[in-house]
């Protein structure tokens, strides 16, 4: 058991020193080639930014992720998983106790793991960041949403890719719960049918509620990308 985690361990200890290695090589490169050219002051405000919504994004996918997991490991299902021995025979067995710690505890390291992975992900939008802080109203408003033209370029996009964001992130806490639940005995599939715990019903069935939560703040903020859609020669909303 100890071996298997430290094994863990090791991996993710490793994959950290690759990427700082290769981010504050480029990160030194950046730093010497801004200062050059006299532009140190625009390197220090985008790395700032960088490193605020990059912490923002780990962060947020850290506590989510966490909290599911948590829940999930404080559930306990003694009857253990179903295995079937043949035809319609199905037997019950116990899972190992240090094989159980060690699902609970995978599950922790896959959720630093995807923290760093939103991290370094959000850090990438430092851009649609700054043109969402800095943006001004144009005064010219579209004729359909009556919204101002800097909604469109300025604030949408940053919308979209936050919206997007905590879809996917919903979805990873999905699989990462379902597959705790379902190795530890909490869902199981026996003659055709599957037989979940109610405690997992109604977790999985939260997770989903939020999903279809995101889904339809996506379907609505699409409604302005209408004005963007492509008919032909024709650009813009129309009827069919």
């Amino acid at each position: 058991m100890k071996r298997n985690v430290l094994f863990i361990i090791i991996i993710f200890v490793f994959f950290a020193i690759v990427t700082t290695f290769s981010t504050t090589v480029g990160f030194y490169v950046d730093w010497l080639f801004f200062g050059e050219v006299g532009y140190g002051e625009v390197f220090k405000k985008i790395l700032l930014t960088k490193a605020w919504i990059g912490l923002l994004f780990g962060v947020t996918a850290l506590v989510f992720l966490l909290v599911n997991i948590l829940i999930a490991n404080r559930s306990h299902f003694p009857q253990g998983p179903v295995f079937k021995v043949e035809g319609n025979v199905y037997e019950l067995k116990k899972i190992d106790p240090n094989l159980l710690n060690l699902i609970k505890q995978l599950g922790i390291f896959i959720a630093l793991f995807a923290a760093i992975m939103a991290a370094m992900a959000g850090a990438g939008y430092w851009e649609e960041v700054l043109l969402f802080t800095g943006s001004k109203a144009a005064g010219i408003a579209d004729p359909v949403f009556g919204k101002d033209v800097s909604f469109y370029l300025f604030r949408l996009p940053l919308a979209g890719i936050i919206n997007g964001a905590i879809g996917i992130l919903i979805i990873i806490g999905i699989i990462i719960t379902a597959l705790n639940y379902a190795l530890r005995g909490g869902a199981n599939y026996v003659g055709g049918t599957f037989a979940i715990d109610r405690k997992v019903k109604i977790h999985l069935a939260s997770l989903l509620s939020l999903w279809l939560i995101n889904l339809a703040l996506k379907f609505y903020l699409d409604r302005y990308d209408l004005l963007f859609s492509e008919h032909g020669l024709l650009y813009g909303a129309s009827y069919t």
